[in-house]
């Protein structure tokens, strides 16, 4: 599992040039040619169910009846938060679902730089970079380690060294990102928004000066800062704990049976998973796969 991966990051490792916004929006747009209605922002709050059967969804105070539902999104949530008849749900794989693993989530970091691109080149040489590097005392397990930002090790990745219109002419884009553990330091400050934000850029600001031993003098040419910790990432892709890739890819903590399977059936007749969450190492192929088995199946 780790040579595979090893081998995707090295020869196998593609990025959207025009950003992953681009592909979102060219999907949109073909979904509207098809006559499709495409509601934004518009969160699903139950499924319904009908003899057994899902028939449609409630959103916003309003009912949407349906032939199939496929939910492009967390299955934890799909079976136990959204669906309205729990008792549809086998108690066995209601406990399963409920104590499954899914994958570290990511603390980013966004700068705007007053650096050209040519000059962020000499520098990091790829768009992306990966020190393999990590301090004495580093442990992903560890949740309580206020100082667990100083031992990561920082992945760096410039979207404008790909595609020179992420930034204004002049200037660069880096994005700074590294695994972290599950609930760091209370699950980020225990729902305190005061020692939310201390925790926020305090990782912020370390994971920079991990950055600076690359890129020399780097916080004096930040004009733009930001950063996403896993409750970010929750909260707008609403993954269980921020997860970055569905499922956990440690081998002892599978969910579905085997890696590569995709398995968009769920107990509930008409209600299938089509998301990355139907594959255990989900990211983009699993999403890709999942909506693919189902159009096969409903088509």
């Amino acid at each position: 599992m780790f040579a595979n991966g090893m081998t995707a990051m090295f020869s196998d490792y593609w990025t959207v040039k025009d950003g992953m916004q681009s592909w979102a929006d060219i999907l949109a747009e073909n979904f509207r040619k098809l006559n499709g209605d495409l509601k934004l922002k518009s969160y699903v709050e139950k499924i319904i169910t009908k003899n057994g059967a899902a028939v449609g969804v409630s959103c916003q105070n309003s009912i949407y009846e349906a032939d199939y539902v496929i939910s492009a999104g967390d299955y934890k949530k799909t079976l136990i938060k959204l669906l309205d008849d729990q008792s549809l749900i086998p108690q066995e794989l209601r406990d399963n679902v409920s104590r499954a693993a899914v994958s570290e989530a990511f603390f980013t970091v966004y700068l705007g730089l007053d650096m050209s691109n040519a000059e962020l080149s000499k520098y990091m040489k790829a768009p992306h970079v990966f020190p393999l590097e990590v301090k004495p005392g580093y442990d992903i397990y560890n949740s309580e380690d206020r100082e667990f930002f100083s031992k990561t090790a920082t992945s760096l990745y410039s979207p404008s060294m790909v595609n020179p219109q992420h930034a204004p002419e002049g200037k660069s884009s880096l994005m700074l990102q590294t695994v972290v553990p599950y609930h760091w330091m209370n699950n980020w400050g225990g729902g305190d928004k005061e020692a939310y934000k201390q925790l926020k850029n305090k990782a912020m600001n370390t994971m920079i000066d991990n950055a600076s031993k690359y890129i020399p003098g780097l916080k004096d040419y930040i004009e733009f800062k930001d950063a996403a910790t896993p409750l970010t990432y929750e909260r707008y892709t609403h993954n269980t704990d921020g997860a970055s890739s569905a499922w956990s890819w440690n081998p002892n903590k599978k969910f579905h049976k085997d890696y590569m399977s995709v398995n968009i059936d769920t107990p509930v007749k008409n209600l299938y998973i089509g998301s990355c969450w139907a594959m255990q190492i989900g990211g983009v192929p699993g999403a890709l796969a999942a909506a693919y088995q189902c159009v096969k199946k409903i088509k």
